[in-house]
């Protein structure tokens, strides 16, 4: 979904993987049935999963960016890199976020996977 895309899209360009290769994203456990699957490997069960589509919205270019960034494991990916990389990314970032920018704010599609899941006689929701 663009909504984190804006970011990401940037970061695979131009952020260089650990060394291992992996370069985290907030897409880990976003495709159908990942977080219930492994919510089950692990003994949860009554296992539920609903997608809702809505929109990621903001002032403006640099609230839009600051949310992302302060509310995701992105800023910390981020912070990680050389001021070089760093600047090219947001650089990028801005222009994509101005895309969807009006002047009564930003408003980008996104979706967020919910679960509901229990064990024991506990119940949970991510």
């Amino acid at each position: 979904m663009p909504a984190v895309d804006v970011l990401v899209g940037p970061m695979m360009e131009h952020a260089t993987p650990d060394e291992d290769g992996y370069l985290p994203t907030p897409y880990e456990l976003g495709g159908p049935e990942e977080l219930v699957n492994m919510l089950k490997q692990i003994g949860f069960v009554n296992l539920t999963e609903v997608r809702k589509v809505g929109n990621l919205v903001a002032s403006n270019v640099e609230e839009y960016l600051s949310m992302l960034l302060d509310g995701s494991p992105l800023g910390h990916s981020l912070s990680e890199e050389t001021e070089e990389v760093r600047k090219a990314i947001l650089e990028k970032s801005k222009i994509n976020i101005t895309h969807y920018a009006k002047p009564s704010g930003v408003s980008i599609p996104a979706e967020c996977v919910i679960v509901a899941a229990a064990k024991g006689n506990t119940s949970v929701c991510w």
